[in-house]
């Protein structure tokens, strides 16, 4: 959505509150905005995609948790992956390396390392 632009609509918070004034958003926010969140745990993501991924890149000024949490200081651990599968891994057969916030990066660390990528703590 936001690098690929494959994804459409690209989400903006400041859009997607002018146009669901009822929903009253605060886009000053520094806790998640939940009609935010729910936007993105409901988006359809077409299969095909996950053959684009080939890097992720975990960073608290990434559009997508500015969306979610516009002031979010990305001093906490709001959006740190902390558990992850191989068969969720799997799903991106090009994905080879990943920089993500973890606080339980040793055990996320094993997963990633068994499906040979390299990952390193942001």
């Amino acid at each position: 959505m936001y690098d690929l632009n494959l994804l459409e609509p690209c989400f903006d918070i400041y859009d997607f509150a002018d146009e669901y004034k009822e929903l009253e958003i605060n886009t000053d926010s520094y806790t998640v905005i939940e009609p935010a969140l729910n936007f993105f745990r409901e988006l359809s993501i077409p299969r095909e995609f996950a053959q684009y991924v080939e890097k992720i890149d975990m960073d608290g000024g990434n559009e997508v948790y500015m969306n979610i949490i516009p002031q979010w200081d990305g001093e906490d651990e709001c959006f740190d992956l902390n558990n992850i599968t191989s068969s969720e891994i799997r799903q991106f057969p090009n994905l080879k390396e990943a920089t993500i916030m973890s606080s339980n990066f040793d055990k996320v660390k094993e997963i990633f390392d068994a499906e040979n990528i390299d990952v390193e703590l942001l």
